[in-house]
C-alpha cells in the first residue's frame, strides 16, 4: 500500500525573528507499505466459505518531507528517509462468488518508528476490508 498524508500549521512565538514571531510548516509523510508471510485457510480452497488467520511481516519505506518559514524567511526543505519494521495479524473469510471469492478481513498490526522530523511514533493499523479476491 502506498499513502502521503500531510499536515500544515502555523504559530507565533516571540523567539522567532521581528515579524510578531510568525511561523508555518508544511509536512508531507510518504510510506510504502509491504507485507509478507503465511496465510492459513482453515477449510479447504474449495469450500463455498473459507475462514483464514495469517501473521505478516510488514516493512514501512517513509520518506518525510518538511519546510515552512520564520519571520517571513523560508526556512529550505528538509527531507528524511527511513524504514521501519513490524508485524500485522490478520482474520478474515472468503465466500465463493463466480471467479473469485468476496471477502472480509480485519488487521492489527504495529510496527516502531523513529524520525528526526517526526520524532518517534509507531504505525499502527487496525483495519477492516471488505473487497473482491479474482481467482486466476
Amino acid at each position: 500500500g502506498y499513502s502521503a498524508p500531510g499536515a500544515t500549521g502555523s504559530g507565533t512565538d516571540a523567539r522567532v525573528g521581528t515579524s510578531c514571531g510568525t511561523w508555518t510548516y508544511d509536512v508531507t509523510n510518504e510510506r510504502l507499505v509491504v507485507s509478507l508471510g503465511p496465510v492459513f485457510r482453515i477449510l479447504p480452497p474449495g469450500s463455498m466459505f473459507v475462514p483464514y488467520i495469517g501473521v505478516l511481516g510488514r516493512a514501512y519505506f517513509v520518506r518525510t518531507t518538511a519546510s515552512g518559514t520564520g519571520a517571513g524567511q523560508p526556512f529550505g526543505e528538509n527531507v528524511e528517509t527511513s524504514n521501519a519494521f513490524g508485524v500485522v495479524g490478520a482474520l478474515g473469510g472468503e465466500l465463493r462468488l463466480g471467479p473469485g471469492a468476496a471477502l472480509l478481513e480485519l488487521q492489527l498490526g504495529w510496527a516502531g518508528m523513529d524520525q528526526k522530523i517526526t520524532g518517534g511514533t509507531t504505525a499502527g493499523v487496525f483495519a477492516a476490508q471488505l473487497g473482491y479476491r479474482l481467482f486466476l
